[in-house]
Protein backbone atom coordinates (compact mmCIF):
# COMPACT_ATOMS: atom_id res chain seq x y z
CA UNK A 1 0.00 0.00 0.00
CA UNK A 2 2.85 2.48 1.07
CA UNK A 3 4.67 1.38 -2.30
CA UNK A 4 1.13 2.48 -3.81
CA UNK A 5 1.00 5.45 -2.77
CA UNK A 6 4.65 6.69 -3.65
CA UNK A 7 3.26 5.73 -6.93
CA UNK A 8 1.08 7.59 -7.05
CA UNK A 9 2.41 10.93 -5.99
CA UNK A 10 5.31 10.38 -8.26
CA UNK A 11 2.62 10.12 -11.13
CA UNK A 12 0.86 13.22 -10.01
CA UNK A 13 4.20 14.97 -10.27
CA UNK A 14 5.13 13.87 -13.30
CA UNK A 15 1.69 14.64 -15.32
CA UNK A 16 2.29 17.78 -14.00
CA UNK A 17 -1.25 17.93 -12.36
CA UNK A 18 -1.36 20.44 -9.41
CA UNK A 19 -2.96 19.30 -6.32
CA UNK A 20 -2.82 20.66 -2.95
CA UNK A 21 0.25 21.36 -0.92
CA UNK A 22 1.02 21.69 2.59
CA UNK A 23 4.38 22.83 2.96
CA UNK A 24 6.03 24.29 6.09
CA UNK A 25 8.93 26.40 5.54
CA UNK A 26 10.85 28.36 7.85
CA UNK A 27 10.72 32.49 7.38
CA UNK A 28 13.53 34.22 8.81
CA UNK A 29 12.79 36.96 11.04
CA UNK A 30 15.85 39.69 11.20
CA UNK A 31 13.52 41.34 14.00
CA UNK A 32 14.31 38.36 16.54
CA UNK A 33 17.11 37.33 14.53
CA UNK A 34 15.69 33.82 14.14
CA UNK A 35 13.74 31.75 11.58
CA UNK A 36 10.17 31.32 12.23
CA UNK A 37 8.26 28.43 10.96
CA UNK A 38 5.01 28.62 8.97
CA UNK A 39 2.59 25.90 7.25
CA UNK A 40 1.42 27.51 4.15
CA UNK A 41 -1.07 25.25 2.01
CA UNK A 42 -1.46 26.24 -1.89
CA UNK A 43 -4.70 25.52 -3.66
CA UNK A 44 -5.25 23.19 -6.40
CA UNK A 45 -3.88 23.84 -9.31
CA UNK A 46 -1.80 26.46 -7.85
CA UNK A 47 0.34 29.01 -10.53
CA UNK A 48 3.07 30.93 -9.36
CA UNK A 49 2.25 33.39 -11.64
CA UNK A 50 -1.37 34.19 -10.33
CA UNK A 51 -1.70 36.38 -7.13
CA UNK A 52 -3.87 34.53 -4.39
CA UNK A 53 -5.77 36.28 -1.87
CA UNK A 54 -3.93 34.77 1.29
CA UNK A 55 -5.63 34.13 4.77
CA UNK A 56 -3.24 34.08 7.74
CA UNK A 57 -4.86 31.72 10.65
CA UNK A 58 -3.01 32.88 14.01
CA UNK A 59 -2.79 29.67 16.53
CA UNK A 60 -3.72 30.71 20.25
CA UNK A 61 -2.16 30.88 23.22
CA UNK A 62 0.37 27.61 23.50
CA UNK A 63 -0.13 26.51 20.07
CA UNK A 64 1.93 26.34 17.16
CA UNK A 65 1.98 26.46 13.12
CA UNK A 66 0.27 23.18 13.35
CA UNK A 67 -2.70 23.69 15.15
CA UNK A 68 -4.85 25.01 12.85
CA UNK A 69 -4.18 21.71 10.88
CA UNK A 70 -5.53 19.74 14.10
CA UNK A 71 -8.41 22.16 14.52
CA UNK A 72 -9.78 21.96 10.94
CA UNK A 73 -8.05 19.41 8.83
CA UNK A 74 -10.11 20.35 6.01
CA UNK A 75 -7.86 23.60 5.42
CA UNK A 76 -6.29 22.19 2.00
CA UNK A 77 -9.90 21.44 0.56
CA UNK A 78 -10.89 24.91 1.41
CA UNK A 79 -7.93 26.91 -0.21
CA UNK A 80 -8.82 24.77 -3.02
CA UNK A 81 -12.34 25.19 -2.87
CA UNK A 82 -12.00 29.01 -2.54
CA UNK A 83 -8.94 29.41 -4.38
CA UNK A 84 -6.57 31.08 -2.24
CA UNK A 85 -3.22 30.08 0.00
CA UNK A 86 -3.61 29.92 3.92
CA UNK A 87 -0.26 30.54 5.96
CA UNK A 88 -0.38 29.61 9.40
CA UNK A 89 2.97 31.39 11.11
CA UNK A 90 4.24 30.01 14.48
CA UNK A 91 3.64 32.84 17.19
CA UNK A 92 5.17 30.67 20.41
CA UNK A 93 3.16 31.99 23.47
CA UNK A 94 3.88 36.01 22.03
CA UNK A 95 0.12 36.54 21.58
CA UNK A 96 1.87 37.89 18.07
CA UNK A 97 2.64 41.55 19.86
CA UNK A 98 6.38 42.86 20.38
CA UNK A 99 7.79 42.46 23.88
CA UNK A 100 8.83 45.62 25.26
CA UNK A 101 11.78 43.75 27.64
CA UNK A 102 12.47 40.82 25.44
CA UNK A 103 13.70 41.39 22.17
CA UNK A 104 13.40 37.89 20.90
CA UNK A 105 9.72 38.15 21.37
CA UNK A 106 9.05 40.83 18.30
CA UNK A 107 6.03 39.00 16.52
CA UNK A 108 4.04 42.08 15.31
CA UNK A 109 7.09 43.20 13.65
CA UNK A 110 7.73 39.74 12.06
Amino acid sequence: MKKLIILIICCIGVLGLHAQQIDTISVNSPSMGKNIKNVVILPQGYNAETKYPVLYLLHGYGGNHQKWLSIKPELPSLASRYDMIIVCPDGATSWYWDSPVNQALRYDTY
